[in-house]
């Protein structure tokens, strides 16, 4: 029994509904100023050998932000000369910027095209005035083309910040329709919506006070706490429903539809947040980020939705017995469909073992191939300038070997470094050296080398073979370094830190599910239906030939800790079914009845809402929406097709092995005769 709890009154609930939506207001508007990580520092990992590399680097050679600008003529009557007025002075003006360090004119120059490089003084946010006053004072008669690193991040960030501009509005657009589609009522969708929004801007007000910034991986947390608190709130929402076509007061039924789902809800929360928890150990910073800030942004919006949309409810819902009616919960199709699956049981749980172990022994195959360049739209000037460099030097980027001197030991054989130079000089992705080697003053020396067009897998091959030819030629603490080997090998960290994190987070469901319901059985048969649809997202992508990308990495553990939360509503429902005598077919009936309709609801608005992001016009985005909208649709199917047939399983077989009924007299055997 439970104590009943005086409901609020109205100016409580009125002074509690106000402070959440100045909280939310503010919140959402401080986000939306965050400044842009210009520099896309919080991607690059910390504590790994290889930022300690690129930091021995930089305290030796000094920190170099290189930009490669090429001068073409307009027409063949035009020509690149050095000694035309124009031109002249457009390098001169370059020499003479402050945040320029150095201008060098590249061998490949000729008279039809200028190549310079562009050493900067100064950091991202001087890089943008030397661009746009290179392109401001170029010759009117020649065309200039502009790339590098540097300018390849702020168009990046430039590009999230108005993606999320873009595609936030958009989400909330869209899931206000189909929450008003789905119960028919404006202050019925805005409940559902407030725990998200309240997610959202509380998380911005704590983002701003720690002077956080955009990034290509917090660009993903607005519409993830979005549509993870709508999902939150829509169970509370239908079961208020559901109690005012029982016949609870319309102020009572908010408070007791809380105090009913509160065990399952905090469940849920907490197997959420853990799930983001899980990518804390990360070593990228921007990830790390991400998992505190979500989690936390779960737990926030858990507490609105026991706290605050109770009382908005209390304040804005009138019965409507029509409205009530239709969310009835479907007792007769509910019989059916546990007939059915029980009949059906064993088919489908042995396809299903036998395609979750196919794809999962798939799942072990994938491989990760990152382009940050490849993040913006093909028709990007970013993008299209890079490519028409690229075409005519045959590669833009470098990576360097850093040979250093050791304290006390002979400096680095000269003879050696040339012959790792040649022996680079013959692999498939090494366009020639950038510049002749260069020794410091300690001794240790620096070679640049010229990369072609590849993927990241492609590069960490020739990155380990130019490491294992330098050992062999005597340079064993030879290391590769420079950003493009920070982007592959992060990429492939990235990779190994979600697998441990992803076992990691089974345990945690496993903990969760065994703490709720004391039943290890039980508990082991609730990650069957959420081990499916992670095992089919790694196993489809391996068969449709797709690699994994940072953001795509990202969705197996977060979206285990998303997805279990309808198994642990529907595993609720059941097992309290059992505990008051239900047998297993009545329990799964019990549990349909109850949970169903929420479950459909919050993947229609789960779904919906990640499939709008497929609206933006950045790869990461679409790509991201795309598989996690796929992701989540395979997890209802699992839910509510192969969560409740392998119940249903479990029971047969226990009754196939129920021992046979002893007879209540035993008859003594007739004496024999002789």
């Amino acid at each position: 029994m439970h104590r009943d709890r005086p409901t609020p009154s109205r100016w409580a609930d009125i002074l509690r509904v106000a402070l959440a939506l100045l909280v939310a207001g503010v919140g959402a508007y401080l986000h939306s100023q965050l400044p842009l990580d210009l520099a896309n520092g919080s991607m690059k990992s910390t504590g790994t050998i290889d930022a300690a590399v690129q930091d021995r680097r930089e305290e030796e050679f000094g920190r170099e932000q290189v930009v490669l600008a090429m001068l073409e003529a307009r027409g063949a009557a035009v020509t690149c000369r050095t000694d035309d007025p124009e031109i002249a002075a457009w390098l001169d003006g370059m020499h003479e910027h402050p945040d320029v360090a150095e201008c060098r004119l590249l061998p490949e120059s000729d008279t039809s095209a200028l190549y310079v490089a562009i050493v900067l003084a100064g950091d991202h946010a001087a890089l943008e005035q030397v661009v746009d006053g290179l392109r401001r004072d170029a010759p009117a008669t020649h065309v200039l083309s502009i790339t590098g690193q540097p300018v390849g991040e702020v168009a990046i960030a430039h590009a999230l910040a108005a993606e999320q501009r873009r595609v936030v509005p958009a989400i909330v657009l869209v899931l206000v329709l189909v929450l008003l589609a789905l119960f028919r009522r404006p202050s019925l969708a805005l409940a559902a919506l407030l725990p998200g929004a309240g997610a959202v801007g509380t998380v911005g007000l704590l983002e701003r006070s720690m002077g956080l910034e955009i990034d290509p991986v917090s660009s993903l947390l607005a519409p993830l706490l979005l549509t993870v608190g709508v999902a939150a709130a829509v169970h509370l929402v239908q079961r208020h429903l559901d109690l005012l076509f029982a016949g609870h007061a319309p102020k009572d039924a908010p408070t007791e539809a809380a105090r009913r789902l509160r065990r399952p809800l905090f469940l849920t929360a907490a197997t959420t947040a853990a799930g983001f928890l899980a990518l804390t150990p990360n070593s990228i910073p921007a990830v790390r980020t991400l998992g505190w800030t979500a989690a936390f942004g779960v737990l926030v919006a858990f507490a609105w939705t026991v706290a605050i949309v109770p009382s908005w409810l209390r304040l804005t819902v009138v019965v409507d017995r029509h409205a009530s009616r239709a969310t009835r919960p479907p007792r007769a199709t509910a019989k059916w469909l546990a007939r059915l699956l029980d009949r059906r049981a064993r088919p489908i749980v042995a396809f299903s073992v036998i395609a979750l172990v196919a794809l999962a022994t798939l799942a072990t195959k994938v491989h990760v191939a990152t382009n940050p360049e490849r993040v913006l739209p093909p028709e990007h000037r970013f993008r299209t300038e890079t490519a028409h460099i690229g075409e005519h030097l045959g590669a833009i980027e470098t990576f360097e070997v850093l040979v250093p001197a050791e304290p006390g030991a002979a400096a680095p054989n000269m003879f050696a470094v040339l012959g790792l130079a040649s022996d680079l000089a013959g692999h498939e992705l090494v366009a020639g050296l950038a510049e002749p080697p260069r020794r410091a003053e300690s001794g240790s020396v620096l070679v640049n080398v010229l990369l072609r067009p590849s993927e990241s897998d492609q590069r960490e091959e020739l990155f380990a073979f130019t490491e294992t030819r330098a050992h062999e030629r005597g340079l064993a603490s030879a290391r590769v370094t420079g950003p493009a080997v920070r982007v592959s090998r992060d990429s492939q960290e990235l990779v190994r830190d979600q697998r441990r994190s992803l076992v990691l987070m089974l345990g945690v469901i496993l903990v969760a599910l065994l703490a709720a319901f004391r039943d290890w059985r039980l508990a082991l048969l609730g990650l069957i239906p959420n081990a499916v649809p992670i095992a089919a997202l790694y196993g489809g992508l391996v068969l449709s030939g797709r690699p994994l990308s940072t953001s795509t990495a990202m969705i197996g553990t977060v979206f285990l800790g998303l997805v279990v939360d309808d198994t642990i509503h529907f595993l609720h429902a059941y097992h309290r079914a059992r505990r008051v005598g239900a047998r297993p077919r009545s329990a799964v009936t019990e549990a349909f009845t109850r949970t169903s309709r929420a479950i459909v609801v919050t993947t229609v608005v789960l779904a919906t809402g990640f499939a709008t992001a497929g609206l933006g016009e950045l790869a990461t985005t679409v790509e991201f929406s795309i598989i996690a909208s796929g992701t989540v649709m395979l997890a209802l199917v699992a839910d509510l097709v192969l969560l409740p047939a392998t119940l249903l399983f479990r029971s047969r077989r226990g009754r196939k092995r129920a021992p046979l009924p002893v007879p209540s007299t035993i008859e003594p055997c007739p004496t024999p005769t002789t």
